[in-house]
């Protein structure tokens, strides 16, 4: 989404400004001569676009160009894009600046938007969203509705160009992710509602691409969503949908997210991201160190209960300060490799301290946090042999779990879990604590030497889980 309208704005702005898109040269082009301006785009831009000068679009064309001549704001571009030289052949270097649009400007350039889109035919949408698409080749296709909006576009884009709204907004990747997925989960029930796409969206829309003769369809009703979403997700959501528009990759938050874990990671669950009050009772820097920098754990899932094949999983543990407290990046993926979902936490030994899961297909929450007014039990952090505790869940929680309740057994050799792991192993059995009793129960195998536990086995609403281990790898 955010590339194609990096690419409309830009084939929209580049059939004026870019001296090879009308192939002549012939023609002696300055801002200040209106004269060669109605020569260029009567010679030159109209006919090659096969659009009549007498024709309504034609008398559209021709006074907006007039008015682009006259145009302060339009002149200082031209000027500084210097396309006057003898070869004609120095492009624009112009940023489509979203950026620099205030909020209002940001919903009424979606309001345009989606009134193109909404009356376009389903074989223009078919011919704009085609990967190789010139847009230059659907002017003369276009209503002279169409082509008004249109033109709209470039003139607000010029607008903000040349008189950027200051200072810029920014948000953090957070804030971000928690709007896209607000968006995500809207788009998905307005799609619902409708027979036409029931089908599709009941699919994973990060990566089904919808019906080519229903994008402009969907396209308005992304629209649709976010000039109608509540404050923040409203201004959150056009900002990133506008200002990463030109972005190297057309990837929204929660999907760069997903992608390019260990970035979020370490920008939102690193000690220093814990607050004040939690921060205060944990271990000093390099008061506890550990043999390694990243540790890496690759293997499988297998339900026993259900014939679905298994699932691959990577843990990545990340140790930024050698004081115990390690940031874990869980990532599931699919049968073909593909990342689904990845959980993220900072844990001192077996205490969760924050913990969040992104992944699509559902709503992300805010990352949950262990409760402040809950002393850290230090003690308990790292569970020693034959020992019964209970851990606090971090809160707010999802499945309404107030606390895990714990015991563990006789130590033994880490190697029996697997080959190359050192030190010593304890297997911890818990069982979840609600409000309406006991929930999911799990029995994992802590690693002293490395200040990690990993799964063994889960039993929940999905049935039985096993998880085997097929390499770990471990990076000084």
């Amino acid at each position: 989404m955010k590339n194609f309208l990096y690419a409309l704005l830009l084939c929209a702005t580049s059939f004026l400004f870019v001296p090879d898109a009308w192939s002549s040269s012939d023609v002696e082009f300055t801002a200040n001569s209106a004269d060669a301006v109605e020569k260029f785009a009567l010679g030159n831009t109209l006919a090659n676009l096969e659009i009549d000068p007498a024709s309504d679009n034609g008398r559209v064309l021709m006074r907006w160009l007039n008015y682009v001549d006259h145009d302060p704001d339009w002149r200082s571009l031209y000027n500084a894009a210097a396309v006057n030289d003898e070869n004609h052949s120095s492009p624009i270097n112009f940023n489509l600046p979203f950026e620099s649009m205030s909020k209002e400007q940001r919903l009424g350039y979606l309001k345009i938007m989606s009134q193109l889109f909404s009356q376009m035919t389903a074989a223009q949408c078919a011919g704009i969203f085609q990967p190789s698409s010139d847009f230059r080749l659907q002017l003369p296709r276009m209503s002279t509705f169409q082509l008004e909006q249109f033109l709209s576009l470039i003139n607000a884009t010029v607008r903000t160009a040349v008189h950027p709204i200051q200072p810029v907004e920014h948000y953090s990747t957070e804030q971000l992710l928690e709007a896209d997925s607000y968006m995500e989960t809207t788009l998905t029930d307005l799609l619902l509602r409708q027979k036409k796409f029931h089908d599709w969206a009941k699919q994973d829309l990060k990566n089904q691409a919808p019906p080519l003769n229903s994008t402009c369809q969907v396209t308005n009703l992304i629209f649709k969503a976010i000039r109608g979403a509540p404050e923040p997700y409203r201004s959150e959501a056009t900002w990133d949908l506008l200002s990463n528009a030109h972005s190297d990759h057309d990837a929204d938050t929660l999907d760069s997210v997903v992608r390019h874990a260990e970035q979020y990671a370490l920008e939102t669950f690193d000690t220093p991201s814990l607050p004040t009050t939690i921060r205060e009772q944990l271990p000093v820097n390099d008061s506890r160190p550990l043999p390694f920098k990243e540790l890496l754990i690759q293997g499988n899932w297998i339900n026993r209960t259900s014939q679905n094949p298994s699932t691959p999983y990577l843990t990545i543990n990340l140790n930024t300060r050698n004081n115990g407290i390690l940031v874990q990046i869980l990532r599931s993926m699919d049968g073909l490799h593909a990342y689904k979902w990845v959980t993220f936490a900072t844990n001192l030994g077996y205490q969760t301290l924050k913990h969040q899961v992104v992944g699509t297909g559902s709503r992300v929450h805010p990352p949950t946090l262990v409760p402040i007014s809950m002393p850290l039990l230090l003690a308990n952090a790292v569970p020693q042999p034959n020992s019964h505790y209970e851990l606090p869940e971090t809160q707010p929680s999802p499945n309404h779990i107030k606390f895990d309740r714990c015991e563990t057994e006789e130590a033994f050799p880490a190697s029996r879990i697997f080959p190359t792991l050192s030190g010593k192993a304890v297997e911890i059995s818990c069982q979840a604590v609600t409000d309406k009793g006991t929930g999911s129960q799990w029995r994992d195998a802590y690693l002293y030497d490395y200040g990690i536990a990993v799964m063994l086995f889960s039993i929940d609403d999905d049935g039985l889980t096993t998880a085997e281990i097929n390499s770990v790898t471990v990076l000084h």
